[in-house]
């Protein structure tokens, strides 16, 4: 898929992420969540996150639940539920 643009609407964990990222007291940065899951055997880096956060980038099911758990949140709400 390299050089083509998906579409916005496609991946709605980006948003969700980011807007959970956000409401985490303190809130985390890109650079924080990404060195958190490193931390947690899942290599992952700022620019990374840039990507997922853009809807560019896909994630695996044990990327979102580690995410899911840093954030403390559920599953569910990274998918808009």
């Amino acid at each position: 898929m390299k050089g083509k643009k998906i579409t916005r609407g496609h991946n709605i964990l980006g948003g969700n992420i980011r807007k959970a990222r956000l409401r985490v007291a303190p809130s985390l940065t890109q650079s924080d969540l990404a060195a958190r899951l490193t931390a947690r055997g899942f290599p992952m880096d700022r620019s990374t996150f840039t990507r997922i956060e853009n809807g560019e980038k896909y994630l695996r099911d044990f990327e979102i639940k580690a995410i899911a758990r840093i954030l403390r949140v559920k599953v569910g709400s990274l998918f808009g539920e």
